[in-house]
């Protein structure tokens, strides 16, 4: 039960960080230690686990565009919108 309080605790804050600007590196430190929890406790073929997969990819594309980028993407909405469409 402990695991899901945790895992409970980081969805939300990662999620917060969506709407943050300055966020990236928090987002995607906090993503990868949700990404291990989720492994560890519900295995690597999870579907949770390949969503968070997903969704730390999804990060890491985001945080490697530039600024101008990055607000284009933001605007559209917190965690909206497809990566590739802003590169």
């Amino acid at each position: 039960m402990h695991a899901t309080r945790e895992s409970l605790a980081m969805r939300t804050h990662y999620d917060a960080l969506g709407i943050r600007p300055d966020a990236d590196d928090e987002a995607i430190r906090l993503g990868e230690q949700l990404l291990e929890l989720r492994v560890k406790v519900q295995g690597a073929d999870h579907w949770e686990v390949v969503i968070q997969k997903w969704e730390l990819d999804k990060d890491k594309r985001i945080a490697a565009l530039s600024a101008n980028k990055r607000a284009a993407w933001r605007a559209g909405g917190p965690r909206r919108g497809r990566v590739h469409d802003c590169a």
